[in-house]
């Protein structure tokens, strides 16, 4: 009864916990400096299920794979025709909020444009797929390493110093039951009998390295938010607000690799076509510059 009762005060929170997601950003500072440790409203305990990047790598296209084949391309049909009625009827959608900007949709836009165009050929139609489900695994992924980055470098900074915040370590699926549900449903009785804590840097080697704040990035020699200038690398599916971050950004060797599969992709459904000079990885927030 009590693992039961365990197993259930788990779940209870995993929802707690994903209905505070918008919240927990609150926590940030808002001079700038950034985030300030805070005073939880009632006793907390955070469970954060880790896997080592290339395993999660999988696991996100993996995803994105089931995602089409349980009619990711249907979904994205419905709400082009519901956004197609909408504006016949005089009243357009913001395609820059909500669902519209949802990983998945945006991705496959120029894919559902090319197949109602009956011009297109076999090999562009294969071609804008297999880009858009390209583009559609590397925002998951994007999306994945953001999530990461903000536990580190803002949820636990702005924890309490005490032990709130667990890491379990879910890269082997084999021993899932002994890696993470078994250490949960422990930590989770100790937690509601008002039992001592272990360090959560105790339980894995990924907990001892991850559990420590990342370095943020508010640096004093840092522009302030008025300075800033928003620019999207579109090949990448990444936005950076500071120059420097841009820079390096576009400098990397994953935003190089990105962009030169992009212009392979290019040249194989455009032979003979002139692409080597294209210029990729979009601009500045008004849009009037771009960046190679």
């Amino acid at each position: 009864m009590r693992l039961s009762h365990a197993k259930h005060q788990i779940t209870g929170a995993w929802r707690k916990l994903a209905g505070n997601e918008a919240v927990m950003p609150m926590m940030d500072d808002a001079d700038g400096t950034g985030p300030k440790e805070q005073s939880m409203r009632f006793d907390t305990l955070i469970f954060w299920v880790h896997a080592e990047k290339s395993v999660l790598r999988e696991r996100l296209d993996a995803r994105v794979d089931k995602m089409l084949e349980a009619g990711l391309l249907e979904e994205v049909r419905t709400l082009d025709a519901y956004a197609e009625a909408e504006a016949a009827a005089g009243r357009p959608v913001d395609k820059t909020r909500g669902i519209w900007v949802s990983i998945g949709y945006k991705e496959f836009k120029e894919y559902m444009h090319a197949l109602r165009n009956e011009e297109t050929s076999e090999k562009d139609l294969e071609y804008w797929a297999n880009t858009a489900l390209s583009k559609t695994k590397d925002s998951t992924r994007q999306y994945a390493k953001r999530q990461i980055r903000w536990i580190r470098s803002k949820l636990i900074n702005s924890l309490p110093a005490s032990k709130i915040l667990y890491l379990l370590d879910g890269t082997d699926v084999s021993t899932f039951d002994s890696a993470v549900v078994g250490p949960a449903v422990e930590l989770t009785s100790s937690f509601l009998a008002a039992e001592p804590m272990p360090e959560p840097s105790s339980l894995s080697s990924a907990a001892a390295e991850l559990l420590q704040p990342a370095r943020l990035h508010y640096e004093d020699s840092a522009p302030s938010p008025e300075k800033w200038t928003k620019q999207h690398c579109e090949v990448c599916d990444v936005t950076c607000v500071v120059e420097s971050q841009w820079g390096q950004h576009t400098g990397s060797k994953a935003h190089k690799k990105a962009v030169s599969k992009r212009r392979q992709r290019d040249r194989e459904a455009y032979p003979g076509a002139v692409l080597g000079d294209q210029e990729v990885a979009g601009g500045q927030e008004s849009g009037d510059a771009n960046v190679t």
